[in-house]
């Protein structure tokens, strides 16, 4: 598990997603996103009510708990 807190220059979408699922996650993968995030550096994240989705790396902090 990990706690994961939105840069304060990370994106809407970012934000709404920690705000929404979290703040703790399970980080399942990195890699890079897909067209909807630009293919830049991302990890997929496990939420405890189960969402699943991925966070670009230059948006969040990881705190591992």
């Amino acid at each position: 598990m990990a706690t994961i807190k939105a840069n304060p220059t990370a994106t809407k979408r970012t934000k709404e997603r920690i705000r929404q699922h979290g703040p703790t996650f399970t980080i399942e993968a990195k890699g890079h996103g897909g067209a909807v995030l630009g293919g830049v550096e991302c990890v997929l994240v496990r939420a405890p009510d189960g969402w699943l989705g991925w966070l670009p790396v230059s948006e969040i902090t990881i705190e591992d708990t």
